[in-house]
């Protein structure tokens, strides 16, 4: 997918995401509630954007986070969306069928993504991380023998596992747009990535990377306690701002860079993608 388009400052009183001006802008979490975040932005987010985001946090946090938040913890927004089983896959007299495990008999796992690291950001990550070379998806904190166990238990060969890198990047981005725009106020910063949180297109996966522990985490001792870390920061160079975003750093996941926008060019800024 290639196109350009021109993209400008974010400016108070319209929404932070799809920049149209509205008299229903509610708060907004920069990092989602639902892996426990708890700074806002006030008169953040429209309707119909919040909205779309909701659609696709909400996939992400059940589908892929779901059972390590539920591990550790982390409250719902309801306690009638936290499922008490996971769902696993074993052969069926009629082809594949779908069992429900309960999640309380499963050891703490979590699904991450992996995007591939540009070369422009590998003299910044961090001497215990390594760039990623290509998208992917690891498994973090798992218990191998006992996963394998349970699952034969339940005469299943594996989980019924779901993952969506753009929804996950959506995320990100959103995460590092709210970042900035609470950072360094309205009126000077200018998003790349408004259209792509807004779901309107997924050409700028190209402005999100990670980096990956040098060691799998797969293969350090975990234990899972109800605690986790998460951390944003920030580096300028050339004028663009780069979002370096840490979920359960604490439990060995990827380190996320989001190339979020620039500052000071202007009140437009012409952005290309392939």
């Amino acid at each position: 997918m290639r196109g350009k388009t021109f993209v400008r400052r974010t400016l108070k009183g319209e929404c932070i995401y799809c920049q149209k001006r509205s008299k229903a802008l509610t708060k907004e979490h920069i990092i989602p509630r639902g892996l426990g975040g708890n700074i806002t932005l006030r008169s953040a987010s429209c309707p119909k954007c919040q909205k779309v985001i909701h659609k696709y946090e909400t996939k992400v946090m059940r589908e892929c986070l779901g059972p390590g938040r539920y591990k550790l913890g982390i409250r719902s927004r309801s306690s009638k969306d936290r499922p008490t089983t996971f769902p696993a896959i074993k052969a069926g007299s009629k082809g594949a069928e779908t069992v429900d495990i309960p999640l309380s008999e499963l050891p703490f796992f979590m699904l991450m993504p992996v995007f591939k690291t540009w070369p422009t950001l590998h003299s910044v990550i961090s001497a215990d991380h390594e760039p990623a070379p290509e998208n992917g998806i690891i498994l973090i904190g798992r218990d191998m023998d006992l996963l394998n166990a349970k699952l034969k238990e339940h005469s299943a060969e594996g989980l019924d596992l779901k993952f969506d890198l753009i929804d996950f990047g959506r995320m990100l981005a959103k995460i590092a747009l709210g970042y900035c725009v609470k950072e360094f106020g309205y009126g000077r910063f200018i998003p790349f990535t408004g259209a792509f949180v807004t779901n309107e297109h997924n050409g700028f996966t190209q402005l999100i990377s990670s980096s990956v522990l040098k060691t799998p985490a797969a293969e350090n001792p975990f234990v899972p306690t109800p605690g986790y870390n998460h951390s944003i920061s920030h580096l300028i160079n050339r004028g663009k701002v780069y979002v370096k975003i840490e979920l359960f750093s604490n439990l060995g996941a990827p380190a996320y860079y989001v190339q979020s926008g620039i500052l000071d060019k202007g009140n437009w800024y012409q952005v290309s993608w392939s």
